[in-house]
């Protein structure tokens, strides 16, 4: 580990103090702050916050372990509304002046959008947007020489 405000040669002396700068940046990156955020919470430019990554390895690895935290747990959140689920809640119930209370099982289907964004991310080559034609262009060049009556007739054989 390097000193704490030892000067590196040029410029001022840096505030950088490995041993709480790679707690800092491990309990920031977990509660989920952008690099410029962070910076603004240490009172340093991002600028100084991308020459700390450089500089020193451990403070690097320290933002990249507290920033893994809230990542893995986004995904699995947008897993779970790509494959819906359910959990147990409480419903609350006024009848006649009563309170009555039910366990009951809430259901969150399926979310469309959030398939479509897992399986882009995850198998973009088989959900990209843009697929290329270049095999399928001889398809249609076979058929735009066809008469109306040779395409029923292909059309027939495949339904």
């Amino acid at each position: 580990m390097s000193e704490p405000n030892k000067s590196r040669g040029k410029g001022r002396p840096t505030k950088y103090n490995p041993d709480i700068h790679i707690v800092l940046g491990e309990a920031l990156g977990a509660c989920g702050y952008t690099d410029k955020e962070m910076a603004e919470r240490l009172k340093i430019s991002e600028a100084t916050l991308n020459n700390w990554k450089n500089e020193h390895p451990d403070f690097l690895e320290s933002l990249k372990r507290g920033k893994s935290i809230p990542d893995k747990l986004v995904e699995r959140s947008l897993f779970q509304r790509a494959c819906g689920y359910e959990h147990e809640e409480q419903k609350i119930f006024c009848s006649e002046g009563r309170i009555i209370t039910s366990n009951t099982i809430k259901h969150y289907p399926p979310d469309t959008v959030a398939c479509i964004f897992f399986l882009k991310n995850r198998r973009p080559d088989l959900w990209k947007d843009k697929h290329e034609l270049s095999g399928q262009l001889d398809v249609f060049n076979f058929m735009s020489n066809m008469t109306l009556e040779e395409l029923e007739n292909e059309r027939k054989k495949y339904n």
